[in-house]
């Protein structure tokens, strides 16, 4: 699923 790649990305977002 994507949603879960999207997630990853947004949390790897907020850390960075």
């Amino acid at each position: 699923h994507q949603i879960i790649f999207i997630k990853t990305i947004l949390k790897h977002k907020k850390t960075i």
